[in-house]
């Protein structure tokens, strides 16, 4: 019986750190609008959401939350989808840093992460009402 609780306290901490990127991502578009390309690429490249995409699939919070719910396939499916929109949208954000250096026409690229943010934002509400089912 303990066993069974640990896996439902472990399951309650991992929706919690799911929530908790929620919540660091939603003010991310409206900080791209600003043009603040490091503190935006701080909050992807730092735990809980660096756990998503960037710190190897042992790290990866909806992975874990998977194994604890027996290897929940639907769950599963997600890791790759909010792991690769996260690293879009962080790939969009770095090359904006740069884009006044390079050649071309010099135009940041708004649209691009803030479409691939609200992708890994949908994936995780998506992953967080598996759990309520």
């Amino acid at each position: 019986v303990p066993m069974i609780a640990g896996a439902a306290d472990d399951e309650t901490a991992l929706v919690a750190e799911l929530k908790d990127c929620v919540a660091k991502l939603k003010p991310l578009s409206a900080m791209l609008d600003k043009e603040q390309w490091d503190p935006v690429r701080t909050v992807l490249k730092n735990p809980p959401v660096a756990n998503l995409w960037n710190l190897g699939v042992s790290r990866n919070t909806i992975r874990k939350l998977a194994t604890v719910r027996g290897d929940d396939a639907e769950m599963i499916e997600y890791v790759e989808s909010v792991a690769g929109a996260l690293q879009l949208a962080d790939q969009f954000v770095y090359d904006n840093v740069f884009v006044y250096f390079q050649p071309g026409n010099g135009k940041v690229k708004l649209k691009e992460p803030k479409d691939q943010l609200k992708l890994a934002i949908k994936g995780l509400n998506e992953v967080i009402a598996l759990t309520e089912q």
